[in-house]
């Protein structure tokens, strides 16, 4: 399908979208983007993201339009694109203002829908799981932008990048104390026999809305979770992990700075909890 953007309430070629020059989420980065997929032509979890949209709004005093207008945003760009299974980016900045990093200056907020063919993930991530390097650029435990996902993403542009150098999928943040944090698009999970960790919100990690679920559906089947603070060796000993994103639910992780995680890929409880949220996607 072509990819269809919606700009400020009209279906633009995706040639034409174009933000204003002095729009401060172009010149500053002050703006904030949440990414979904569409599964038979519905956004999976759309309420749990416009929520997270105006938690993070809240944090850097972001005026967002009310919510009911941007699901209807979504809504209209899904129904042009008419692709049962989509990628969908909502983006929502600042606005035009004047130079300068005065956010009072800006006029109103810019909102853009992006829609487009689902991406497919990578055979191999499935049968091999995701190879991954540690970052060497730390999650900053003191700083409100790790928390909330914010058009400033050089840090996960550039550790994806030194992945890819080193022949990798994948990065993984630690926190300024040395703990486990997150992936550059992904949060991390892995297991101790029977029971699920992941590293805790009160960390310097996004609160993903498919972390979220993945915890309540495990909860759900009897599995015992726990958040909390984890050096790097808890994984290193792990019997399996996996990471989760919105557009994939449930990847799992094979191997970490060239060692294998776990003894089989996906591991049990990474296979049972994929097969759980594809079925909530699907219902």
């Amino acid at each position: 399908m072509p990819t269809v953007v919606r700009l400020n309430g009209q279906n633009l070629e995706p040639a034409s979208a174009t933000v204003a020059a002095l729009d401060h989420g172009f010149l500053y980065g002050n703006g904030l983007f949440e990414t979904l997929r569409a599964t038979d032509g519905r956004p999976f979890a759309l309420a749990e993201h416009l929520e997270r949209l105006r938690s993070s709004a809240t944090v850097i005093g972001l005026p967002l339009p009310p919510l009911d207008v941007l699901a209807a945003e979504v809504s209209a760009a899904l129904e042009t694109a008419a692709e049962p299974d989509a990628y969908v980016r909502l983006t929502v900045t600042r606005g035009p203002g004047a130079p300068g990093p005065d956010p009072a200056s800006c006029t109103g907020p810019t909102v853009m829908v992006v829609v487009r063919t689902l991406p497919a993930p990578s055979d191999r991530w499935r049968i091999e799981g995701l190879r991954a390097i540690t970052s060497d650029i730390r999650r900053n435990s003191t700083s409100p932008l790790t928390r909330v996902k914010s058009l400033n993403y050089l840090e996960c542009l550039l550790a994806k990048q030194a992945a890819k150098a080193a022949g990798a999928d994948e990065a993984l943040f630690l926190d300024t104390e040395g703990n486990l944090a997150e992936a550059t698009a992904w949060n991390l999970f892995f297991a101790e026999d029977d029971r699920l960790l992941t590293p805790s919100e009160t960390g310097p990690i996004l609160p993903g809305v498919t972390r979220a679920i993945v915890l309540r559906l495990a909860e759900e089947a009897g599995i015992e979770c726990e958040t909390g603070a984890y050096p790097p060796e808890r994984l290193h000993s792990a019997t399996e992990a996996f990471l989760t994103n919105s557009l994939y639910g449930i990847m799992p992780l094979g191997a970490l700075d060239g060692r294998p995680i776990g003894n089989a890929v996906p591991g049990p409880l990474t296979a049972r909890l994929a097969s759980a949220v594809a079925r909530a996607a699907r219902a």
